[in-house]
Parts: structure tokens; sequence; C-alpha cells
């Protein structure tokens, strides 16, 4: 039953169908300890606010950011909006955490990819970290964390420009 319900959530967000009801079928998926893809496809979708009702997270900014203790000087900056998008980034990367504690390939990447690029208000890049991450990924043999692996070892402009890495000059 679970993974007929995540691919019909999945199918509903990316198709566009029901972005919303995806997002309530993952929630419902994440409060399972076996549906760690859940927790990732959740987590995505949070942080690239997809599924969010835009009332909904309007008024719970409004709810969270009116509290003085709660305020976090990004919000302050960019107002209500800005807030809801913070909210989601962290609600969205607390479901990254969950996947990466259970060892979740696809957690791993997500997390590194987060790490790598920021999440404004949300995540600070942090380089060595994300390389942490895409190695976890990259020993499950996930292939985009190991090309991200790659491109955090010997940058990004290598591949482009057709390099080669020291170890793959050896090999070949």
């Amino acid at each position: 039953m679970r993974t007929g319900a995540f691919d019909l959530a999945t199918a509903l967000l990316f198709n566009n169908v029901d972005p919303q009801r995806a997002v309530k079928l993952w929630k419902q998926l994440a409060q399972h300890k076996q549906c760690v893809d859940a927790h990732v496809a959740l987590g995505i979708a949070l942080i690239e606010g997809l599924g969010v009702d835009a009332d909904a997270r309007a008024v719970s900014a409004r709810v969270f950011c009116a509290a003085p203790a709660r305020r976090h000087a990004a919000a302050l900056y960019f107002g209500d909006t800005r807030c809801a998008d913070i909210i989601a980034g962290q609600q969205g990367l607390a479901h990254l955490q969950t996947a990466c504690q259970h060892a979740s390939a696809q957690g791993y990447y997500e997390m590194g990819s987060a790490l790598y690029s920021g999440l404004p208000g949300v995540l600070a890049e942090d380089e060595k970290e994300a390389f942490r991450m895409f190695a976890r990924a990259a020993e499950q043999q996930h292939s985009a964390g190991t090309c991200w692996l790659a491109a955090v070892v010997h940058g990004p402009r290598a591949w482009i420009e057709g390099d080669r890495p020291p170890a793959y000059a050896h090999e070949h």
C-alpha cells in the first residue's frame, strides 16, 4: 500500500495534478518509520515550496513570525512571504535529516545538494559537509551522489572542460 500511495503522490505532484494532495499523502507516509522515501520526497517538496498551500503558508508565517522570540533576521527583512519560505525550508530540512538518520541514499544526496548550495535563511553553504553526504550516497551506489562527489573533489569545471581526475587517468 505504501508503495502505491508513494507513487500516486509522486505522480500528483510532478504532473501538477494535485500537489497539495501529494504533500498530504507523503506526510501520512512519513509517519510510518518504514517509509523513509516519503521523508525525502516531503523534504524536497517543502524546500522547493511545491504542493504547499499559499494561503496556509501566509497564515502560518504571520502566526510564527508574530512571536518576537521566533523571528528570524531574514524573516524580518523579507516579510511574511520570506518567513513562510523559511518555515517550509526548515520543515523540509528536518525531513531530509530524518531520511539521513535512516541511511537513505537519496536522503544523503538531497542533503548534500542542500548543503552544497545552501538554503537562504535556513542552511548555510557547507562544502565539507556536502562532501560527506555525497560520499555516503556514493557508498550506496547512488549515481548522482557519485557524480557530485567527483564534482566536489575535482571541481565542476573538470568535467565540463573534459579533464579527467588523476584517479581516472591512472586506471585507463
